[in-house]
């Protein structure tokens, strides 16, 4: 009895010291990593998210069209302090300066940011399908200024 009380400690003991507790209630941003691109009339428009940290990645966000790259916004995705953050650096807008979106919601692989100080947007979703689909949702203002729209991305194997 004793012998199978101490292989069951040392199993549990084992098992214990394998899992990363401190994120284990943490969202799976790391559904995010990789190179994410939709092609439209103005070109393609891509998102790249890498992982700065056990805590969040960056990324940016810029627009290919021919042989001229545009980058668009900076993106940080952290954690601080338990919660989760969405940080947008769009340029040309908000003085250059990040906006900090905070996660509202997560479930079924989407993952949902608000800021309600903010003029637009209010609200960015992040879904994602399997390995190679990610959708993001923008919307938000007030009144008859509400408006959203939908980036359909897809993973892009490697950077072009």
């Amino acid at each position: 009895m004793n012998k199978s009380y101490g292989i069951c400690v040392a199993v549990i003991i084992v098992f214990l010291s394998s899992c990363d507790l401190r994120n284990s209630s943490r969202e799976p941003i790391g559904l995010f990593e990789g190179y994410w691109h939709f092609d439209n009339d103005n070109g393609t428009q891509v998102e790249y998210w890498g992982k700065h940290s056990d805590d969040g990645f960056t990324g940016s966000s810029f627009t290919i069209k021919g042989n001229d790259t545009t980058i668009t916004e900076l993106l940080t995705l952290v954690y601080e302090n338990d919660r989760l953050y969405y940080i947008p650096t769009v340029f040309g807008q908000n003085e250059n300066k990040p906006v900090k979106f905070t996660l509202t919601s997560f479930k079924e692989d989407c993952f949902t940011f608000e800021n309600n100080l903010h003029d637009f947007p209010n609200m960015i979703t992040y879904c994602f399908k399997g390995d190679s689909i990610m959708t993001a949702t923008v919307s938000g203002g007030t009144g008859t200024a509400k408006r959203s729209f939908t980036i359909p991305y897809k993973r892009q194997k490697t950077r072009q």
